[in-house]
């Protein structure tokens, strides 16, 4: 459960490079589990907030990585040369405590 977030970039990434490869259009839809569910976070993450917050900040260090997932698929799109003729979406779900 800790990586199943690092699969999905991971699946994405070679959909994005098959795609550019092949010289096709694509559509990737990148819906990770992060901050959706309980935080379960790989041990490399557990204290990303910890210079910000508390070495309790599960969520604080969850969204941190979180934020490295879609930086790594934004970077990605600069690395290939299509930011700029790539349209990207970004949307979060907010809810009441």
């Amino acid at each position: 459960m800790e990586t199943v977030d690092d699969e999905f970039v991971g699946h994405t990434e070679r959909l994005i490079r098959r795609s550019v490869d092949a010289g096709q259009p694509f559509f990737a839809w990148f819906s990770p589990t992060r901050m959706h569910i309980y935080t379960h976070l790989k041990e490399a993450s557990r204290r990303l907030a910890n210079d910000i917050s508390s070495e309790f900040d599960v969520f604080g260090s969850g969204l941190m990585e979180h934020d490295g997932h879609v930086g790594q698929l934004l970077t990605l799109l600069d690395k290939l040369k299509i930011a700029d003729n790539t349209i990207v979406v970004y949307t979060r779900r907010i809810t009441a405590r």
